[in-house]
Order: C-alpha cells, then structure tokens, then sequence
C-alpha cells in the first residue's frame, strides 16, 4: 500500500488586487512538502465561482509528486466577468488524494468603476 499525503498550499500572490470586473487577474501558488517523504500522487484543482473563469494554467496539475522538501510554483490565469458586481468572492485551492483533501481560501476583491456619475450644478 502506497502512503500518499499533501503538501502544504501557499498562496504567493493575487494580482492586481482589487480587480475590475471583465479584467485579469493572476494567482500565484507555491505546493510545499515539509514532510520527510515523498508526498505519493496528488492532484490540484482550483475551485472558482461563476463569476471568476480560469483561463489557464502555468503546469498541469492533475498529476503531482513531489519530494521531501521540494516544491512547485503554479500560476492560475483567471477572468472576471463583466458583469461581477463589486463585492469579495471566494476561490479555493483544493489538492486531493483517495480520501485525503486539502483547500486554502483565496479572496479577489472586485471593484467596478461606476458607470453613472451625479454632478450638481450651482
């Protein structure tokens, strides 16, 4: 029987911060094992909400080993859709074996410009 465990999930970065809505928005993640062992196969999974779109991926992680001390640096490419209300929204970054999981919170701030602007005139 192969011993599997998980790193641990760091998150290096959100960037920018806050981010307009139907603009970019990177988020860098760091995988670390400071375990004394192999951390057996593993695979990571970004968990968004409807509003917040993964473009794309620096690696793929659906399949990961890594040694004992060793790390790997991700980054997710992600969107925010146009029509995001300004507001806080919640990602996770989930890595998972057989019954074992792991998620770490990530908040993006999405702030819009206001599309309307009152003046007064004396």
């Amino acid at each position: 029987v192969a011993f599997a465990s998980l790193p641990t999930i760091i998150i290096s970065g959100v960037d920018p911060q806050p981010v307009e809505p139907g603009k970019d928005v990177t988020l860098d993640v760091t995988l670390f094992n400071k375990l004394t062992q192999d951390t057996g196969d593993f695979a990571v999974e970004l968990q968004t909400q409807n509003s917040i779109i993964l473009k794309s991926s620096s690696r793929d992680l659906s399949r990961v080993n890594l040694c004992s001390g060793c790390k790997q640096e991700n980054t997710y490419f992600l969107t925010v859709d146009s029509r995001t209300v300004s507001g806080n929204y919640t990602i996770y970054v989930k890595a998972h074996t057989g019954n074992l999981e792991l998620r770490e919170q990530v908040n993006i701030k999405v702030q819009g410009r206001p599309n309307v602007i009152f003046s007064a005139i004396p």
